[in-house]
């Protein structure tokens, strides 16, 4: 939990989808505490209590527990160098909202895996809310595509291999 990650605006995107009943995880270790503080006070001005929690960090079997519970992964970052996260999601078959920024777009085919947004435009992170939670055969479409995207992207092995590779050229 941390401003980069933009979880301020997904609560923005989440207070623009009027009557739906939606609840909200948002789950990681939180990096900066006084983020976090302003964030819950920030949910709380919203009145949004009842609709998010603030999770912290999972680990093993409570993680596959929250990606199981899921219908939708939202990433909404402002800033990812790649966002391995997403392809964690990816493996639970869940379609993907997410910031196109850095590496995602490499990874998330825009309206097949899911929906790339502008960064910081809660505006376009609630329509692409609006769409999945609308559209409850869309999400499960969207998300057989993202595990069947996820064989065709590399692994971080395949990844550090390339970059061994061009190490050794560089050396000689």
């Amino acid at each position: 939990i941390r401003p980069l990650k933009g979880q301020r605006v997904l609560v923005e995107a989440l207070n623009r989808l009027e009557d739906r009943r939606v609840k909200l995880d948002l789950v990681g270790g939180i990096k900066d505490e006084k983020y976090a503080r302003e964030l819950q006070d920030f949910i709380a001005e919203l009145g949004l209590v009842e609709k998010v929690r603030l999770i912290g960090r999972l680990d093993g079997v409570d993680l596959v527990r929250a990606y199981i519970k899921a219908d939708i992964f939202v990433m909404p970052s402002l800033y990812e160098a790649y966002g391995i996260v997403a392809q964690e999601a990816m493996s639970f078959q869940l379609p993907i909202i997410a910031s196109n920024i850095g590496g995602i777009s490499e990874q998330i085919r825009d309206g097949i895996d899911g929906f790339l947004v502008p960064p910081d435009d809660p505006d376009a992170l609630a329509l692409a809310l609006k769409k999945l939670i609308d559209n409850p055969d869309l999400r499960i479409t969207m998300g057989k595509s993202g595990r069947k995207r996820l064989n065709e992207l590399p692994t971080w092995d395949n990844v550090c291999e390339r970059f061994y590779q061009a190490v050794e050229e560089c050396s000689h």
